[in-house]
């Protein structure tokens, strides 16, 4: 008894861990960056990666598209099973966020222009993934630098 007590704990738990947001219409397409990993023996070799842009940054949309509402007080999303059942998660659109990426080139806009005279501030936050696309770039500094050149 005591087992299937705890076998049912167990899957209740697995279960309640994989509830995730569903993607939306619009598809994520990362930038594509090329970096290198250099070292003293093998000299610098080109890695394929790409670029993740800060969760904050996707918009929350009901599956009717419209804003979807997040909280105590909603009526679609109060708890992360509502949310998961009724809102979708957006691609984003890097160049229109002011993102854009050529070979090992990255470019971070921090104002985007509307098209009728002002700007917007996008101030992106970025993040590496690894080559496969899916997880984050560890980057370990111990006997390791970092280089770039930065334009204002």
């Amino acid at each position: 008894m005591a087992s299937r007590i705890a076998f049912a704990a167990s899957a209740a738990l697995v279960v309640r861990s994989v509830i995730a947001q569903q993607p939306g219409s619009i598809p994520e397409v990362h930038p594509a960056l090329t970096t290198y990993k250099c070292t003293t023996d093998g000299g610098c070799v080109a890695q394929e990666s790409s670029l993740v842009i800060d969760w904050g940054n996707h918009k929350l949309e009901t599956l009717n598209g419209s804003s979807c509402p997040v909280g105590n007080t909603s009526a679609v999303c109060f708890d992360n099973i509502s949310c998961s059942e009724n809102c979708v998660v957006q691609g984003f659109d890097y160049e229109a966020g002011g993102v854009t990426t050529d070979g090992d080139v990255m470019t971070l806009q921090q104002y985007i222009p509307t098209g009728n005279g002002t700007y917007n501030r996008a101030s992106p936050r970025v993040y590496l993934l690894d080559p496969n696309g899916e997880d984050y770039e560890s980057v370990k500094l111990t006997n390791q630098e970092v280089s770039y050149c930065s334009s204002i």
